[in-house]
């Protein structure tokens, strides 16, 4: 009796298939990765740059509006 090699064959083939099928898999999954991690680096930088803008602008408009209050005439002094 004779023994058919056709469902090895095939099998050995299925299982490259499958083998090139998951690296393209994961190849895709690096490169979304990679990508996800750009743009979350991007999104850090801008926000910390947004954050600090945004505390300087605030000390700056305090030291404005601390300056006129200390120059300001109180209301009791002003009818003299």
């Amino acid at each position: 009796m004779k023994k058919c090699r056709l469902p090895l064959l095939a099998l050995v083939t299925i299982s490259f298939v499958l083998l090139a099928a998951a690296a393209k898999a994961e190849q895709a999954a690096r490169q979304a990765a990679d990508a996800a991690r750009k743009a979350g680096s991007y999104f850090a930088l801008w926000s910390f740059i947004a954050l600090l803008s945004g505390a300087f602008s605030a000390s700056y408009a305090a030291t404005i509006g601390g300056r006129g209050r200390d120059r300001a005439v109180p209301a009791a002094l002003a009818r003299y």
